[in-house]
C-alpha cells in the first residue's frame, strides 16, 4: 500500500499542471491590415512610410454638436479683448506748470509759422524812397519806412498794411495787400501794425497809453519779440 500511494503521488498532477492544461494556448494573430502591410512592403509597392500611414488608425471624427459647441465658444469669447484699451490722459497743462508753458510756447510756433507763411506768399516789395512813413510797433516803438511815394500813398489809402513778420532772430515787418492783412488779423491783431482799413483803422492810435518810444528803423526790429 505504501508503494501504491506513493506511486500514486508521484503521478498524480498537481492544481497547477491541471490548469495549465485547461488553459488554452492562444497565439496572437496578426490583422488583416498588419498582414497587408507586410505583403506590400515585401512586394516592393509601397515604402515603410507610405504602409505605416495606410495601416495608422484614422482620427476619431468630432461629432457635430461637439464642433458648434467649439465654434461658440471661440465667437463668444470676451468681447472685451477686441475692444481698443483705453488711452491714457496727458498730465494736465495748468497754467503756472512747465507743462502749461511749453503748451504755450507751442501754440506761439506754430501762429507764427502761419504768419510767416502768409507774409512771405502775399509780399509787395518796398520800394525805397524819399517818403518817411511812420508805424508803431508792438512794443510802442515808433518806425519809420524809407519808400516811394507811390507806396505811401497806397498805404494812406489803406491799399496796402504794414504787417510782422516773424522770423526766428525775431519780428521783421513787411508790406502786404489789404486782403492779406485781412487774413492775418484774424490769426493775430496785434500781427497788423498799420492799415487804413474803411472805418476801423489799425495803427492810428496807441495800443497803451503813453507816447512812442524812440523812433528807429523799420530795419532794426529783428530782436523785437
Amino acid at each position: 500500500m505504501n508503494g501504491a500511494a506513493s506511486y500514486g503521488q508521484e503521478h498524480t498532477p498537481g492544481k497547477a499542471a491541471i490548469a495549465a492544461r485547461r488553459r488554452p494556448w492562444v497565439r496572437a494573430r496578426p490583422s488583416a491590415m498588419q498582414d497587408l502591410r507586410d505583403k506590400l512592403l515585401k512586394a516592393g509597392l509601397v515604402t515603410r512610410d507610405q504602409a505605416d500611414k495606410a495601416t495608422r488608425p484614422e482620427p476619431r471624427p468630432v461629432p457635430a454638436r461637439e464642433r458648434e459647441r467649439e465654434r461658440a465658444r471661440s465667437t463668444a469669447a470676451p468681447a472685451k479683448a477686441s475692444e481698443p484699451p483705453v488711452p491714457k490722459l496727458p498730465p494736465l497743462a495748468l497754467p503756472g506748470t512747465a507743462a502749461h508753458s511749453r503748451l504755450l510756447a507751442l501754440k506761439q510756433q506754430q501762429l507764427d509759422a502761419q504768419l510767416r507763411e502768409l507774409v512771405k506768399a502775399g509780399e509787395v516789395p518796398l520800394e525805397p524812397g524819399e517818403t518817411t512813413f511812420h508805424f508803431v510797433t508792438r512794443k510802442q516803438k515808433l518806425r519809420r519806412l524809407e519808400l516811394s511815394a507811390a507806396q505811401a500813398a497806397l498805404l494812406e489809402a489803406g491799399t496796402l498794411a504794414v504787417v510782422e513778420r516773424p522770423e526766428p532772430g525775431g519780428i521783421e515787418h513787411s508790406l502786404v495787400p489789404a486782403a492779406v492783412a485781412e487774413k492775418l488779423a484774424l490769426l493775430s491783431a496785434k500781427a497788423v501794425r498799420f492799415y487804413n482799413r474803411p472805418g476801423s483803422p489799425i495803427g492810428f492810435e496807441p495800443e497803451s497809453p503813453g507816447a512812442p518810444a524812440a523812433e528807429g528803423s523799420a530795419d532794426g526790429d529783428a530782436t523785437e519779440g
